[in-house]
């Protein structure tokens, strides 16, 4: 039997490129805007990658340009061939940040997003002005092929489901703790564990979260029926809280940062709760870029625990 090989011995970076921005894409106008060719010259090196590997690579379906089983067999080789070439390259070269010009696109929470991020934003634009940043927002199911395809550089969280598969980098640890408004009994009264289980509650719903276990726990030790609300956002919970009875239970820089501004109470959680564990998670990577790895420091110099002192002050315990 004969086995043909193909034949790869023209193939240039530019068309390891183009494969990777279709997998990623699935669009020949997006990639053609994203590499900054014509679409006519994206859509010949298609054809030269087609006829290359005897294959059609990518086909035109409603929901976008698919990637046949070959190109599926392909992709993880083609992504290590270009980490390689990126890592050999960017050695030799210094990173300049504050010239830099790069897009990075993020996934975190919405506690993340409101109280963390503007500060990073803010020490972001002194250090580099040209850097962008996106956020991302997609089915939580989806969170995982998103790194995987590189449609999201990092997320920023309470992950611990993603350890396993990414890279990570901790960032702080902080608890959980009890609010309430000036509605409640337990504005003036201790909040205790008895007091705890048998009140109304509103909880905040993160799934495939660190929070959705809090939440889980918190269904299953108070009273039948005590669950008041559920809200998507625990940005929402203060709130809440502070027109209402009810208890709220939410990470502890959001209550002190939530009690400067709203008539809120800050009370110890009376049950045992797991810390929260922030940290940065991005793809494994042969080669990292030299900007990827600069922001990666800059979040663990940003987020230490003085810089999150400097954000919440001395009454945040982390």
């Amino acid at each position: 039997m004969t086995i043909h090989k193909p034949n790869i011995s023209n193939l240039s970076l530019f068309h390891l490129q183009v494969f990777e921005e279709l997998y990623r894409r699935r669009n020949v106008n997006a990639v053609a805007r994203a590499v900054g060719r014509p679409q006519p010259t994206v859509s010949n090196i298609l054809k030269q990658l087609r006829d290359r590997f005897d294959d059609p690579l990518f086909t035109r379906h409603k929901s976008g340009m698919q990637p046949s089983p070959k190109a599926e067999t392909l992709r993880p080789f083609i992504l290590g061939a270009l980490d390689i070439l990126s890592e050999g390259i960017e050695s030799t070269i210094h990173f300049d940040a504050a010239r830099h010009k790069h897009r990075f696109s993020l996934y975190m929470s919405d506690i993340a997003e409101a109280l963390l991020f503007p500060h990073f934003l803010k020490q972001m634009r002194k250090k580099a002005p040209h850097i962008r940043f996106q956020m991302i927002r997609t089915n939580d199911h989806s969170v995982d092929r998103a790194m995987e395809n590189r449609e999201i550089d990092f997320m920023l969280g309470f992950l611990p489901n993603l350890r396993k598969n990414f890279e990570h980098l901790p960032l702080f640890s902080t608890d959980y703790v009890c609010i309430v408004g000036n509605k409640s009994k337990f504005w003036s009264d201790p909040l205790d564990r008895d007091g705890f289980l048998s009140s109304s509650h509103a909880v905040g719903v993160m799934e495939h979260t660190g929070h959705e276990q809090v939440l889980q726990q918190i269904e299953r030790d108070v009273e039948y029926g005590n669950i008041y609300m559920q809200t998507l956002s625990f940005l929402a919970l203060p709130d809440i809280v502070a027109g209402t009875d009810l208890i709220a239970t939410v990470p502890r820089p959001l209550a002190v940062y939530s009690a400067r501004e709203k008539d809120i109470k800050i009370h110890p959680a009376p049950i045992d709760l797991p810390n929260i564990e922030m940290a940065i998670y991005w793809r494994n990577s042969i080669g990292e870029d030299l900007a990827k790895n600069w922001l990666i420091e800059q979040f663990s110099t940003i987020f230490r625990r003085d810089g999150l002192y400097d954000l919440f002050g001395d009454d945040v315990t982390l």
